[in-house]
């Protein structure tokens, strides 16, 4: 649901369902190198959905992701950039990056 963190303490299939209004989740670093999130939006009532990653997810340092329409749909991995864990946009389909 809207405001909750994203659990990540192991690789999932996330199904959202967007109200009407802003909602917002957040998403910590990776637990584990290789882990995979699988978030894809299911159905809109007119709102959008931004989830915010706790580090920069992709080369241009984007840290958001809004779903704003059905089947919206984000994979992000769990890579190592030096020693420190990250998620990294594998697949990325009308999913806005900011």
């Amino acid at each position: 649901g809207t405001a909750q963190a994203i659990p990540v303490t192991r690789s999932a299939t996330i199904n959202l369902t967007v109200g009407a209004g802003a909602e917002t989740n957040t998403c910590a670093i990776p637990t584990f190198n290789g882990q995979e999130l699988r978030i894809y939006c299911a159905a809109v009532a007119g709102g959008t959905r931004a989830i915010t990653f706790a580090s920069a997810i992709n080369v241009a340092g984007n840290t958001i992701a809004t779903f704003g329409t059905a089947r919206d749909y984000l994979v992000v991995h769990a890579v190592e950039v030096g020693a420190v864990l990250t998620w990294e946009v594998a697949v990325n389909t009308a999913v806005a990056l900011t």
